[in-house]
């Protein structure tokens, strides 16, 4: 399945094989599925790495300090605990904050605010979406699956 994925990139390619190789009646579901293990994928994650680096940088701080025969220092639950609220927390501020600061800096033009959030383009001869509060409910999705995730990148 990786192999056709990559051969063929698709937006939504999880979904499309996994609905493609479900069949049609279970197809539906299966992308359901798909996407919602994806998302939960994507949430976990995060608590996994920010938890993998807290021990890694326990084990640091204990090597830097002597052994743990050597009386190094050992961090306890708590500091344990703080290490990782702390990568969290960096994670989220200093990556928001970078996309945020970073995005407008690097962009070749922007729009006005006004164009921003008052412009919608639905091309309802193309997609068949003519309502506007669909629309933004599909850009917003959009871009949970642009900051989140796109298509299991991992």
């Amino acid at each position: 399945m990786a192999e056709i994925c990559s051969s063929f990139p698709t937006t939504g390619s999880l979904y499309f094989w996994a609905a493609h190789l479900a069949g049609p009646r279970w197809g539906p579901f299966a992308s359901w599925c798909c996407a919602w293990f994806e998302t939960i994928g994507v949430i976990f994650a995060i608590g996994a790495q920010a938890y993998s680096g807290s021990q890694a940088l326990q084990m640091i701080i204990l090597i830097a300090t002597g052994t743990n025969k050597g009386g190094g220092y050992f961090a306890s639950k708590g500091v344990f605990l703080c290490l990782y609220m702390a990568l969290i927390l960096i994670w989220a501020v200093v990556g928001g904050l970078l996309v945020i600061v970073m995005l407008p800096l690097v962009a070749p033009s922007t729009q006005p605010a006004s164009y921003v959030f008052t412009h919608f383009e639905t091309s309802p001869e193309s997609t068949g979406v003519s309502s506007i509060p669909y629309a933004v409910i599909l850009s917003v999705l959009l871009s949970i699956y642009s900051l989140f995730d796109y298509d299991a990148s991992y």
